[in-house]
This record gives C-alpha cells, structure tokens and sequence, in this order.
C-alpha cells in the first residue's frame, strides 16, 4: 500500500510517499545477571532486509519506579536527540547486504539478506529488585521523503536481583529473626519442661510460672527496693531523734524531782521545827496564830510545787 502527498519547500511541491512496511526490530538479548544500583547496557536493533532507511523515530517505555534512564548513544544513525524518552534519529542510507545467485539459465539474481544495525545503546541503572519490561512503540521509519508505516514495537522482559548488600543486609536479618524464634521456642520448651515436673510431684498443686522479667522491668524493681530502704532508715532516724528527745525531757523531769523533794525536806524540817517550837510557846496564843498561818503558807507552797512538777 502506498500513500502520496505533496509539501511545499522553497516555492516547489515535494513529494512524500508513505508505504506500510513491515522493518523488524528488537532488543539484544541480556547474558549477564542484573543486579540493583549496578548499570547495565541494552541495545535497540534494527533488521533490514528489502528496505534502506536513514531514519527512525519512537518512543521507550519502562516502569520510571524500577529503572532510570541513565544515557543514550546512537549509533548507525547519529544525527538527532531522545527527550522525554522519544527519541528521532538520522543519517546516511543503511546498506543493504546484496546476495548474488545464479538460475540454471545462467541469469544472475539478485536478494537481500537479514542485515542487522544497532540503532541505540541504552544505559539503565535498576533502582530495585524485581521485573520489568522495556519496550519500543510507535516505530517510524523513513528513507527520504518515503515513510515506511505499520511496523509493530518491540519489548524485552528484565529479571533485577538484590545487590549483594542487599542479599547480606537479608540474610543477617534472617538470621536474627531465626536466633528469636529458636530463644522463643526453647523458653517456651523450658516452661513446659517445668510445668510437667510440678505435676509429676504434686497433681493438685498449680505453680503459677511467671515470665522472667523484661529488662526495663529489673530497673523498676531495684527503684522500688531502693525507696522502701530509704523509707526504713528515714523511719530509723526519727525513732533515734524520739528517743534523744525523751532522754532529754527525762533528765529535766528527774532534775525537777530531785529539787521538789528537796523541797519538800527542808518544809518538813521547817514544819518539825514549827511543831517543836509550837510546843515551846504553847502558852502563847499570839505566836499560836502566827505559826498556823505560817505551816498554810508552806503547805500551799509544797502544793503548788508539787503541781508545777506533774504539770511539766
């Protein structure tokens, strides 16, 4: 099928043909294992067979997430630029690769042969692990002012491995997960190991098997222990201040004592030699009162003596 149009250039009408012809491409096979963060290189190829071309265009889709586009070099046609990862190139007319046989008439024919040309050389960089695929849509071709037209893209599918960081970084966490599990499996074997002992022993007896206590829990306990010694020897201290206060009190008392009963001697020494006296001047009356009122007066004395003392 074969599509003409005209375009004006400088004042003259040139001719375009359009031709839907199918020109093979693909992507070069990948050997090599892919790792993530490590580049790797991808080649876009073209085959030609019956048609010569100097220019190509189309677009390169991949997953953004999985892989960044790192550089683009052209290579049989150098002329051109990719941008937002549609690309357009051209050059020179591709050979083709003629190959020249002979009938039985002795008549010389002429074919061409599958010749391959890379187009680009695409550096990825894989920023993490898993597949992906690259693809070439929308494929134009075009020889001069012919554009060749309904050629189908191209895709190739990328296996990316964990770098060995990666691989290290998860087999050490596997190792850890496996060390808690088997911590968590031989404790739980102790504490059966344990409950099958007490039951041997004593059936209708049940010990109560407490968890081991966590390593935050240790520093609760020892804040605790060391309150409760603080509270005793606070509680020590006041009973030694109590006692200190009561010995005190109980030197004054027995000071107090002392001077009352001395006190009370020299009354009754006072009151013996009142009463000796009494008995000297029995005959007189005025000295008779006098001494009665004198032996109250003391007595009351002793008596507030007396009060002062059990009062304090």
């Amino acid at each position: 099928m074969c599509l003409q149009n005209t375009i004006s250039t400088y004042g003259e009408e040139t001719e375009i043909v359009t031709e839907e012809v199918t020109i093979d491409s693909s992507f070069e096979d990948i050997t090599e294992e892919i790792q993530s963060g490590k580049e790797f290189e991808l080649k876009f190829i073209v085959t030609l067979s019956n048609y010569s071309i100097n220019g190509i265009s189309g677009l390169i889709n991949y997953d953004k997430s999985m892989l960044q586009l790192i550089s683009t070099e052209a290579i049989s046609l150098t002329n051109g630029e990719m941008y937002d990862d549609a690309f357009i190139f051209i050059g020179d007319n591709l050979e083709l690769t003629e190959e020249k046989t002979v009938d039985d008439e002795g008549n010389e024919i002429v074919n061409y042969v599958d010749t391959e040309y890379v187009m680009l050389i695409l550096t990825f960089k894989p920023l993490q692990s898993g597949n992906v695929t690259i693809s070439a849509d929308d494929l134009e071709y075009f020889s001069g002012m012919v554009y060749y037209t309904g050629s189908q893209g191209t895709s190739v599918d990328i296996s990316i491995s964990e770098s060995k960081e990666e691989e290290s970084e998860n087999e050490e966490t596997e190792k850890t997960e496996e060390k808690k599990t088997n911590v968590v499996k031989q404790m739980a074997n102790n504490n059966n190991k344990g409950n099958n002992k007490n039951n041997n022993k004593d059936e209708d007896k049940k010990e109560e098997i407490k968890p081991e206590p966590s390593s935050s829990e240790e520093p609760k306990k020892e804040n605790e222990e060391s309150k409760i010694s603080r509270i005793i020897i606070l509680i020590l201290i006041l009973l030694v201040i109590a006692g200190l206060i009561y010995l005190i009190f109980k030197d004054d008392d027995d000071e107090e004592t002392k001077n009352a009963n001395k006190e009370i001697d020299r009354i009754k020494k006072e009151d013996d030699k009142e009463i000796t006296r009494k008995h000297e001047e029995k005959n007189n009356s005025p000295n008779k009162s006098k001494s009665k009122r004198t032996k109250k007066k003391k007595r009351n004395e002793l008596s507030r003596t007396t009060k002062r003392r059990n009062k304090y």
